[in-house]
């Protein structure tokens, strides 16, 4: 056989590189679905022991309203938006290699979003009871009172998640994406954890968990 009919070694793909993309992107996949299984089922445990643990009635109903008002604000100030706006930016920089122009960009998003949410964080914190009380205004007074309490001490877990979305979008744009999977687990395990150890059927045992729960954050 001449040289010239002979097939290049240079051009073989290296033996099992074919299924490597495919086989990492399976496995990507199925820690996802494990992770978001884990937090549906940590999630709902988190719910069902709110009652037995704070008790039924004036306790229990105040911690709720008290944890809605700042969650609202999550979601209609975070949610996955920041993920959402981080991961396509930041990955399409990767792409182009251009990681510290992405990093630049990123920063200065970083500033305003940091900014925004502590403003918005201290007029909860200042507006919790006309925020309770626009929210539930049927609620006897002193539910709304222990309501504002708890709200107070969960607006500042606002922040914080907003890191937490922020550190998810940038994980993402590396596709570390096992590594973001288990994030709302570790934080539904550790909310039931301040419950089961510093929850009881009063006042004071509802803001600990309060506390608790935004320290979980």
């Amino acid at each position: 056989m001449s040289r010239q009919n002979q097939p290049n070694q240079q051009d073989q793909p290296p033996s099992g590189s074919h299924g490597k993309p495919h086989h990492n992107l399976k496995l990507a996949t199925m820690i996802a679905m494990f992770g978001l299984l884990l937090s549906k089922i940590s999630g709902h445990l988190r719910e069902i022991l709110i009652v037995p643990i704070l008790g039924y009635g004036v306790v229990s109903d105040s911690f709720i309203i008290g944890f809605q008002i700042p969650d609202l604000f999550y979601q209609l100030l975070v949610g996955g938006a920041i993920a959402a706006a981080v991961t396509p930016s930041l990955s399409h920089a990767l792409e182009k290699k251009e990681e510290d122009r992405g990093w630049r960009s990123l920063s200065i998003l970083i500033n305003y979003i940091a900014v925004a949410l502590l403003a918005a964080v201290l007029l909860g914190e200042l507006l919790s009871p006309q925020l309770i009380a626009l929210y539930n205004n049927s609620k006897a007074p002193e539910i709304e009172a222990l309501a504002v309490r708890v709200s107070r001490a969960l607006f500042p877990q606002v922040f914080f998640m907003m890191l937490a979305a922020l550190s998810i979008g940038i994980l993402n744009a590396y596709r570390q994406f096992g590594k973001t999977s288990f994030g709302p687990t570790i934080y539904n395990i550790s909310f039931v954890l301040a419950m089961v150890l510093l929850g009881s059927k009063s006042d004071v045992g509802a803001v600990r968990v309060a506390a608790g729960v935004m320290g979980a954050a």
